[in-house]
């Protein structure tokens, strides 16, 4: 089995107005036309990304979790874009940003075409990453704002028909997060989140197959021993000995384990009794302390196969890191979408799913935002991390983009 991840982001919007122009959505030319960025920029955006993406992870409430940063920002960027006034600022304070719109919109742009570079061989690597726009059959929008999505983020157009069919554009859209995430996520949308309201849904779909550069063996897999919060259990441990980027610094333990391209993973596992909670512990000066004091090492890493499927309250927490109005019927300002209507995102959907075992890591995420209406130095032999009790993981793009986080607490 590959490592396989996969994230799903949607945004659903309600009443707009202007002009479709459906033939410049998905034009490649448009975006890397785009192209022309400082890369203080790009790597700005990367570092404020990270930042997001811890501050939204200490605001997640339940143990075991899996979500994409990656989906989440593609799909917030996507809406920033057609935010104005108090609306947009708190949007660019709850990501983090500094730069200007136009400018983030770029940089985004930019990182997000590192991030889908090709790889030297698909079987060992496969990255997908697909935006989508679904527009009420017969509504008008803004054609700056469609412009925009097809030069920063190269959307693909449809025209279901919400206030007539709204549980047949709900199944459109399930099936397009289904088929674009491997059939891993197959009902994002539950049954009512779309209604004769809804006049815009923006989603993105992030899938990644990749293959461990070092496998565990089958053989010398064992039971053992995983110390959960809530109890203990016996579960599958895999073993294996390989060189690989380690610390043991600031209170964490971590270790980076290689994809076979472009990608690795890092798991990130607290030293004392703040794995109660690793993630509310963790802040990106601490990280980046971490990561600058992994060397390479001979370790032999023991940690756990698990499978794990988990939904976000997305919204909840957006709201709490102070995007407010952009959920305030009456309040919102996506004027930049539709000038002469009221638009206001009425939900966030996130759902994942991740399975890791000798030979990598399957898993896949989902996003949907609804609108509507109203280091230390260690001898490089006999190094032994056993991954035991709850940590955290990070899939990162050499890009230095977060493209997956889960935590586990309980197995």
């Amino acid at each position: 089995m590959k490592k396989l991840l996969a994230f799903m982001s949607i945004l659903v919007f309600g009443i707009g107005c202007g002009k479709i122009r459906p033939e410049g959505m998905h034009s490649l030319e448009a975006r890397l036309g785009a192209l022309s960025v400082d890369n203080a920029d790009v790597r700005q955006v990367a570092t404020e990304q990270g930042e997001f993406t811890l501050s939204f992870l200490e605001k997640i409430t339940q143990g075991n979790v899996v979500f994409s940063p990656y989906s989440l920002s593609m799909a917030l960027g996507m809406t920033y874009l057609g935010a104005r006034a108090e609306t947009a600022e708190e949007m660019r304070h709850a990501m983090h940003d500094t730069l200007s719109q136009e400018r983030f919109h770029a940089a985004l742009n930019s990182l997000d075409q590192h991030v889908r570079a090709p790889p030297a061989n698909e079987s060992n690597y496969l990255l997908k990453i697909a935006n989508a726009i679904w527009l009420q059959k017969g509504e008008v929008f803004e054609t700056s704002y469609l412009d925009g999505l097809a030069k920063y983020y190269g959307v693909g157009i449809f025209n279901p028909n919400f206030v007539l069919e709204s549980e047949k554009s709900r199944g459109l859209i399930n099936a397009w997060t289904s088929q674009e995430t491997n059939g891993k996520i197959n009902n994002l949308v539950p049954q009512g989140a779309i209604n004769n309201l809804t006049k815009l849904v923006l989603t993105n779909a992030v899938y990644l197959n990749a293959k461990w550069r070092y496998q565990f063996d089958k053989k010398d897999t064992r039971p053992g021993t995983f110390y959960g919060v809530q109890s203990t259990r016996d579960v599958d441990m895999m073993t294996k000995t390989q060189s690989v980027r380690y610390a043991k610094t600031l209170g964490w333990t971590a270790v980076q384990m290689p994809y076979m391209e472009q990608a690795e993973l890092l798991i990130l596992m607290p030293d004392d009794a703040r794995w109660l909670n690793p993630g509310a512990s963790l802040t990106s000066t601490l990280l980046t302390g971490v990561e600058q004091a992994m060397s390479e090492q001979q370790v032999t890493i023991t940690m756990p196969k698990f499978k794990l499927e988990s939904a976000v309250a997305a919204q909840e927490i957006l709201t709490s890191l102070g995007m407010r109005r952009a959920f305030a019927s009456g309040q919102a300002d996506f004027s930049g979408i539709a000038d002469k209507q009221k638009l206001y995102i009425s939900n966030v959907l996130h759902r994942g799913f991740i399975e890791v075992d000798e030979q990598g890591t399957q898993a896949a995420v989902a996003t949907a935002v609804v609108v509507g209406t109203k280091s230390a130095v260690f001898p490089s032999e006999g190094l032994k991390v056993d991954i035991n009790h709850p940590f955290l993981f990070v899939i990162k793009h050499h890009s230095g983009a977060i493209l997956f986080l889960g935590r586990i607490t309980q197995l």
